[in-house]
């Protein structure tokens, strides 16, 4: 990833590149996968701590504004982070 990634493209749980970028009902974004694991233990934004319901949690809709903003900004960071994850799965 670049060093000078900016922070709002950064999610706070895995503090790295948003990959599937969703937003919780508080506003706060995550990584699709980073939020889904962190709502497997607590029903709650990682964040502020706002009550998250299950419902939510396995049917959060990528967030296609914010997907298409750090695909124009950083498209080599994107592309890294993606081959990354699939790399990371197929172990």
């Amino acid at each position: 990833m670049a060093d000078d990634l900016d922070p709002a493209f950064e999610c706070t749980v895995c503090t790295d590149l948003f990959l599937d970028p969703v937003t919780a009902p508080c506003g706060h974004s995550f990584c699709r996968r980073c939020l889904a694991r962190s709502l497997d233990h607590k029903p709650e934004c990682p964040l502020c701590r706002a009550q998250v319901f299950g419902v939510f949690a396995h049917d959060a809709k990528v967030s296609v504004t914010i997907q298409e903003i750090i695909e124009r900004h950083v498209p080599e960071d994107v592309r890294a982070a993606r081959a990354a994850r699939a790399a990371s799965a197929a172990r």
